[in-house]
Formats: structure tokens, C-alpha cells, sequence
């Protein structure tokens, strides 16, 4: 199966998202990673493409005022969280029947977040503890 990678140039790919494409070339048979090249999500797919044997095709998938070839591309999508073109790439891939696996709500990076968010709205977090320990002067 080839599927076409499309993501955010800041999202990086966590243990989550690794064990998710393990699965999906278990369960398919990834034979191609087609990316658009860019830096986050499709580089990180790519060195996971890498790591494993399977062959890498970087695509232009976007051109102004065209709707990408998709079918002729790709037999599946796999979304990660982004900008508009990846809203884009989605609504196409829907459009023109292909598989589409969107993880742009599994990511982990939202958690993280949510989680160092929470821990610092956490009362007394910033208080100073003392470092010197009793008896004993600076």
C-alpha cells in the first residue's frame, strides 16, 4: 500500500505515533511512503520509512490553484496535526475515497502540553523552598 504522509513542520513523531505506522504497515503493507519532504511530521515519517526498508518517494502535492491526483498517488493518507494544507489533504483524500487514517487528535503532543500546563497552574509550584540546609549559612 502507498500512503501519503501530510503534517505540521513543527510536530515530531512520539513513541505513539511510531507504534501506529508499526502497526498500520503490519496490518497493510506499507510498499511506499510518499512525503512531501517538508521538516516535523513527513521527515519523521520518512527516517521511520527508513529504518524499516521501505522505500521513500517525495511528491509535490499541493501546486497552486490544482486539487492534488491523489488516487493516482496514493492508495491511503495518514494525517498528523498541522497547518491548512493538512485540512486540505484530508477533505481531498475523503473526497476521492481513499483511506484515510487521521492521528491529528491521537497526538501525544497535546497531552504533554495539557500535562506541563496543569503542573504549572498547580499552587505553590513557583514557591521558593529552602536550599540551605538547617544550621547551616550561606
Amino acid at each position: 500500500m502507498r500512503i501519503l504522509v501530510c503534517g505540521g513542520a513543527n510536530y515530531r513523531l512520539s513513541a505513539s505515533d511510531h507504534c501506529r505506522l508499526d502497526a498500520l504497515h503490519a496490518a497493510t503493507g506499507i510498499t511506499t511512503v510518499l512525503s512531501g519532504g517538508g521538516p516535523g511530521a513527513e521527515l519523521g515519517v520518512e527516517v521511520w520509512a527508513a529504518i524499516r526498508s521501505v522505500p521513500i518517494r517525495r511528491v509535490s502535492i499541493l501546486r497552486r490553484g490544482r486539487e492534488p491526483d491523489l488516487p493516482a498517488l496514493a492508495d491511503a493518507v495518514v494525517l498528523f496535526p498541522g497547518d491548512r494544507t493538512v485540512q486540505t489533504v484530508a477533505h481531498a483524500a475523503a473526497e476521492r475515497g481513499l483511506d484515510v487514517h487521521d492521528w491529528r487528535a491521537h497526538s501525544d503532543s497535546h497531552a504533554a502540553s495539557d500535562e506541563v500546563a496543569a503542573r504549572f497552574l498547580q499552587p505553590g509550584y513557583f514557591a521558593r523552598g529552602s536550599s540551605v540546609p538547617p544550621g547551616s549559612q550561606r
